[in-house]
C-alpha cells in the first residue's frame, strides 16, 4: 500500500508541477505528462476504487484536469464515465453518430485490450471550428475502465 501511495504522490506532484508550464513543453514532455497522468489515475483506482477515482476525474477543478491535458474514461461499451464536459458523462461515444466516434471507440478498445493494456493514439476531432483538433492521447485500461489522457497539438 505504501508503494502505491508513494507512486500516486510522485505521479500527482509530477503532473501538477509540469502542468504549470504546459505551453512551454515539447511534444515529448507533453506525452510524458499524459502517460504519467494515466499511470497516476490507474494507481488511484487501484488504491481507492473505481467510483472514487471517477468522482475525482470528473471534478473540473481537480488534480486530473490540468491546463491542456484532459482525462476521459469509457467502459467497454464506450459509455462515458469521466469527461471534462460534464454533459457528456453518462452518454455513449457511439451516440455521437459520426465516423470519428466509431473509429475512436474501435481504437480505444484495440489499444486498451492489447497485451500491455496501454498505448498511444493520435486522432483528429471536430471541435466546431473549420479545422479539427489534432489530439495525442495515452490510453490505459484498468479493470473495466479505459482511461484516456489527451492533449491537443
Amino acid at each position: 500500500m505504501r508503494a502505491i501511495l508513494a507512486h500516486l504522490t510522485l505521479g500527482l506532484v509530477t503532473a501538477i508541477a509540469s502542468s504549470t508550464c504546459q505551453a512551454n513543453l515539447s511534444e515529448q514532455d507533453r506525452r510524458a505528462e499524459a502517460q504519467a497522468m494515466c499511470e497516476t489515475i490507474t494507481a488511484t483506482q487501484k488504491a481507492y476504487g473505481k467510483e472514487k477515482t471517477l468522482t475525482k476525474a470528473n471534478n473540473p477543478n481537480g488534480d486530473f484536469q490540468k491546463q491542456g491535458l484532459h482525462v476521459f474514461a469509457y467502459d467497454a461499451a464506450t459509455l462515458t464515465l469521466a469527461h471534462p464536459n460534464p454533459d457528456l458523462v453518462g452518454k455513449n461515444l457511439l451516440d455521437l453518430n459520426h465516423e470519428a466516434a466509431m473509429l475512436l471507440k474501435k481504437e480505444i478498445s484495440r489499444i486498451g485490450d492489447n497485451k500491455d493494456g496501454n498505448g498511444w493514439l493520435n486522432f483528429s476531432w471536430a471541435n466546431g471550428s473549420k479545422t479539427p483538433d489534432q489530439v495525442t492521447s495515452y490510453i490505459e485500461r484498468f479493470d473495466d475502465v479505459y482511461w484516456v489522457c489527451a492533449f491537443t497539438q
